[in-house]
C-alpha cells in the first residue's frame, strides 16, 4: 500500500502544530490588494487585510488557484509515490472544489481523491485532521475519503461577527440592515448550512454580552458531539488582547464538554476578509 498524503488550502485555517503533526500540505488561494496580488498565508496575513479596509473602506478580492496550480501541486506528491487525499473549502463557496477536480483528472484520477468540505475554515479543518488521524492509523487513501466524505453533513461550523462592515462591503448584508445593526447594536451569528453560509440569529448588545449568549446557544446544541477534538477559530483584533480572552471564555465552556482536544486556530485572509475583526467560530462534528 502507498504511503498517503493530506493537502488541503490555505483556509483550512490550520494552526502550526496541526499542520507538522499531519505533515499537511497546503496550495494558498490568491489575494488581491488594490492591483497588488499576494498568496494567502505566505506573503499576506490578516493584519495586512485589516490595514487595506481601514484604509480604503474596500475587500481585497480573493481567488481560487487554477487549474495550472493544482496540477503542479498534486504531481509534486504522486510522483514521490503518494496516494492523495485533498479537502479544501467548499464547492459552493470557490472555484478551488472545480480546479482541484479538473486537475485530478489530467494528473493520475485513480490516486487523487477530492472530497468536498462544503465548509470553510476549521469546518474544513475538522475533516483534514480526522484525515490525519486514519493516516497515522495506517489506513489507505481510499478508505480515508469514504471516511471523511461520510462526515462532510456532519460537521457543525458556525461564527458570531462583531462588526457588519464586512459582511456588508461583501454584498452579504443590505444597507438597511447594516444600518439597523449598526443603531440596535445587532451582531449575528452565521451558520454553514448546505455549503453555504446564512445567518440564522442576532444577538443584541455589547460584544461580550452578544459572544456569551452565542457560546451558551452553541453549547446547548453540542448534545451528541464526537468529543475527538472540538475548535475554537478567531479572528484578530488589532492593538488589543481581546482576541486570546474571546478565546479562553469559549474554551472554557468548551472545555466543560470533555472534549480530548480544544484547537485553537486564526481566522487567515479569505475567511478574515469576509468576516472581519473579532468573529469566533466554535466547530465540531457530531457523531
Amino acid at each position: 500500500m502507498r504511503r498517503v498524503k493530506i493537502l488541503t488550502d490555505s483556509t483550512a485555517d490550520l494552526n502550526r502544530e496541526l499542520i507538522e503533526r499531519y505533515d499537511v500540505d497546503k496550495i494558498p488561494l490568491t489575494v488581491h490588494l488594490g492591483e497588488d496580488e499576494f498568496k494567502d498565508g505566505i506573503d499576506i496575513n490578516s493584519e495586512d487585510i485589516y490595514s487595506f479596509v481601514e484604509r480604503t473602506k474596500q475587500l481585497p478580492k480573493t481567488a481560487a488557484a487554477s487549474v495550472f496550480d493544482y496540477e503542479n501541486f498534486f504531481r509534486k506528491w504522486v510522483e514521490q509515490d503518494y496516494d492523495i487525499v485533498y479537502t479544501g473549502i467548499g464547492s459552493k463557496m470557490s472555484a478551488s472544489y472545480m480546479s482541484a477536480k479538473l486537475a485530478a483528472e489530467t494528473v493520475q484520477p485513480e490516486r487523487i481523491h477530492v472530497v468536498d468540505s462544503l465548509n470553510l475554515s476549521t469546518g474544513t479543518g475538522l475533516l483534514v485532521c480526522k484525515a490525519g488521524d486514519m493516516m497515522l492509523a495506517g489506513c489507505s487513501a481510499d478508505e480515508i475519503a469514504e471516511h471523511i466524505t461520510s462526515l462532510v453533513p456532519k460537521v457543525r461550523a458556525s461564527f458570531i461577527v462583531d462588526t457588519v462592515d464586512y459582511l456588508y462591503m461583501g454584498g452579504r448584508c443590505t444597507t438597511l440592515e447594516s444600518f439597523a445593526a449598526g443603531i440596535l447594536k445587532l451582531r449575528p451569528r452565521l451558520v454553514v448550512k448546505d455549503g453555504t453560509i446564512i445567518s440564522d440569529k442576532k444577538y443584541r448588545g455589547n460584544f461580550e454580552r452578544c459572544l456569551a449568549g452565542y457560546i451558551n446557544d452553541t453549547i446547548e446544541g453540542m448534545t451528541d458531539i464526537d468529543k475527538t477534538r472540538v475548535f475554537v477559530t478567531n479572528a484578530i483584533t488589532p492593538g488589543s488582547d481581546l482576541m486570546d480572552k474571546d478565546y479562553e471564555n469559549a474554551a472554557a465552556e468548551v472545555r466543560k464538554l470533555g472534549p480530548q482536544e480544544i484547537c485553537y486556530s486564526h481566522a487567515g485572509c479569505v475567511i478574515f476578509s469576509h468576516c472581519g475583526p473579532r468573529t469566533l467560530g466554535i466547530l465540531y462534528i457530531d457523531k
